[in-house]
């Protein structure tokens, strides 16, 4: 059973209780250059994404600088797909499109080597297809996981041990 924890918005407040991996619903996280995770409720993260989405670049619910294409130069312009549905991009596609010397294809991800959603530097970036990206997720989270588990078991053995040694 996944363990809840108790987490407060950063902008109003309010306290919720949420699964400890989840951040859909309720809870929005962006991790800001910097900081830990910054909670927002849904109401709030909206307000939020709203009041910088004219501005010309804003992090979104996800922790990812995007850029309003309306803001661009037409240099940077060039490099938007033509597929765009919206007037907004994350900048880490037109980092890498201006790399490239091209837009980047529908079968084309890019992937924040250090796990860093707002360090855009193109030697953070690498270029990959789905597939590839999808394995290299579950890789991390697979060691994050882990990680996170050898050290709540040596926090563990650390108590066992203080327990142990008399006073």
């Amino acid at each position: 059973m996944e363990k809840r924890i108790n987490v407060i918005c950063n902008n109003c407040k309010k306290e919720y209780n949420i699964g400890e991996h989840s951040h859909k619903g309720y809870i929005r996280m962006a991790k800001q250059k910097g900081e830990e995770y910054v909670y927002r409720c849904q109401k709030c993260a909206v307000a939020y994404s709203a009041r910088n989405r004219n501005t010309g670049k804003y992090v979104n619910f996800y922790g990812y600088p995007v850029l309003n294409i309306n803001y661009m130069s037409e240099e940077d312009k060039k490099y938007v797909p033509s597929n765009r549905k919206t007037p907004h991009i994350t900048e880490h596609k037109i980092i890498m499109g201006k790399h490239l010397g091209r837009p980047l294809n529908e079968n084309e991800l890019v992937h924040h080597i250090n796990g860093d959603k707002s360090d855009n530097r193109i030697e953070n970036l690498e270029l990959v297809n789905p597939q590839t990206h999808r394995a290299i997720t579950n890789m991390e989270s697979k060691w994050e996981r882990r990680i996170k588990d050898l050290e709540e078991e040596n926090a563990r053995l650390k108590q066992d041990m203080y327990e142990l040694v008399p006073d």
